[in-house]
């Protein structure tokens, strides 16, 4: 799964607040109806929570909200992935997002995902963000990157690289909507 990102005012990160961040996320997954379209092969094991306000900030793992799928079926390639696209009051690339989700069987395609799973990803994306606003967090989007530095490679080639940018920009997330056709996440693409 996806990284999530939220911005939760003045609050200190324990196990406690962990534990009712992934039971949130593990609700919206049950509310939406997405686990019957996943294969009982799929399991969301554990959560890892971070608190990226400094480099030492803590860290801790959750298992509240943990979920399976619950279709039997053949499952899709492992780089088939439902997408989420998350959107912002502001327009740009640093204020769009996208979640990847792997693990759906041949069930829940006809060579598109099928229309009750991009419902069930929407649903999941809506009521994600009703449900940090309700516990007082926003779901937000955490642009780390602005632009690009051009940088030699020692074979002489000129390569971007994204250029970090002096702090994160956070932007709260208004909409999320289920994508209408598959997609793969870069990175796994390759073989292997």
């Amino acid at each position: 799964m996806s990284s999530l990102h939220f911005d939760k005012h003045a609050v200190t990160l324990t196990q406690t607040v962990a534990d009712d961040l992934a039971g949130m996320v593990g609700d919206a997954w049950e509310d939406s109806g997405i686990l019957a379209f996943l294969s009982t092969g799929w399991t969301l094991n554990k959560y890892v929570v971070t608190d990226m306000s400094t480099p030492t900030a803590p860290q801790f793992t959750s298992v509240a909200g943990l979920q399976t799928g619950s279709d039997g079926g053949q499952l899709l390639p492992s780089q088939t992935a439902g997408m989420i696209e998350w959107q912002t009051a502001s327009r740009g690339k640093s204020f769009r997002g996208r979640s990847f989700f792997a693990g759906f069987t041949e069930a829940a395609s006809d060579g598109l995902p099928l229309v009750g799973v991009v419902s069930a990803l929407t649903l999941w994306a809506t009521g994600l963000i009703g449900d940090a606003t309700t516990y007082g967090n926003e779901l937000s989007i955490v642009s780390l990157f602005s632009g690009f530095n051009l940088v030699g490679k020692p074979d002489g080639e000129v390569v971007k690289r994204p250029k970090p940018r002096a702090n994160g920009l956070v932007t709260h997330i208004t909409a999320g909507q289920g994508e209408e056709v598959w997609k793969t996440q870069r990175r796994r693409a390759a073989p292997g």
